[in-house]
């Protein structure tokens, strides 16, 4: 299932899998299986990707930013751009089947699918969702017809009708779901998307700056405006969402690096070692050294 929320085009040898991929044109990459990716696993590693897993038989237990879930037979996950991702235990012949959307498709599917952000929004809440015999076959089926159409020889078609077919399994996708999650509503989808167009960028320019003030200007908008609408959309502040958000890229920074803290510091554009740790210690109750402790005993 969860194997390819590890995957990064820029860092594996995806060539020579090529039997088990398949492209949307550069917006999205198809797995026929993720089984083939597992060798390719980090200890911890952020999505890049807009992954989209169905855990097909075995079972895997793995961490979305820190919270731990479990995945299962039938059990489909959603994982955003920016999560951290971490495999605890991944059963024998555990297998699944999966899509990745590349930047390029989220940008432009801001508008396409602007009528499936509020059940996303959700979604980010509850990654996980489990589904009946029926739905598997379901989305089964159509994967597996998307990954087919996906081998065809080149043709002036062939990008549309993949695109047709990505389009279709989104909405039986969204059906399967909105019938198992409170979908709440967004009062305005422009905010939703100025919220996640803002949180794209932090992913970004996290290391160049941690002000409000800098991410409203790129998305030209004041910084009370932008504050107003991330706090409607996700329920923290913009100031709150760049914290947590620099405290769980430092967490991983400590984890698997061997910088030291005046290392990182610089690293993540802090004026100074101290800096750094008051920054840390305040965000995640703990200072760097005590936290990089808890995974090296």
């Amino acid at each position: 299932m969860g194997y390819l929320c590890q995957m990064n085009p820029t860092h594996i040898r995806l060539e020579q899998e090529s039997a088990h991929l398949g492209y949307i044109g550069d917006e999205a990459v198809i797995l026929k299986s993720v089984r083939h990716f597992a060798t390719y696993q980090a200890a911890s590693r952020s999505s890049e990707m807009l992954v989209l897993a169905l855990c097909t038989k075995g079972s895997v237990q793995f961490e979305i930013d820190k919270y731990r879930y479990q995945a299962d037979r039938g059990v489909m996950v959603l994982i955003r751009p920016g999560q951290e991702v971490r495999f605890k235990e991944i059963k024998p012949q555990s297998d699944g089947i999966g899509i990745a959307f590349r930047q390029k498709f989220i940008q432009g599917a801001m508008i396409a699918y602007s009528d499936l952000w509020p059940l996303l929004l959700e979604l980010e809440q509850q990654p996980c969702v489990r589904l009946n015999v029926g739905e598997i076959q379901s989305l089964v089926r159509i994967h597996r017809h998307l990954f087919d159409s996906s081998r065809l020889p080149e043709h002036p078609f062939k990008t549309e009708m993949l695109r047709s077919l990505m389009h279709a399994m989104f909405y039986q996708v969204a059906m399967m779901t909105s019938a198992r999650i409170e979908e709440k509503a967004v009062p305005d989808l422009g905010h939703f998307e100025l919220y996640y167009r803002f949180t794209q960028l932090v992913a970004h320019y996290y290391r160049t700056s941690r002000t409000v003030a800098f991410y409203a200007d790129k998305l030209y908008v004041s910084p009370k405006y932008l504050g107003l609408v991330v706090k409607s959309v996700s329920g923290r502040t913009a100031n709150r969402w760049i914290d947590e958000y620099v405290t769980k890229e430092a967490g991983k920074m400590l984890r698997i690096s061997s910088k030291s803290i005046r290392e990182l510091a610089d690293y993540l554009n802090f004026a100074d070692a101290s800096f750094f740790t008051k920054y840390f210690k305040k965000n995640a109750g703990i200072t760097p050294k005590a936290y990089r402790a808890q995974y090296r005993r």
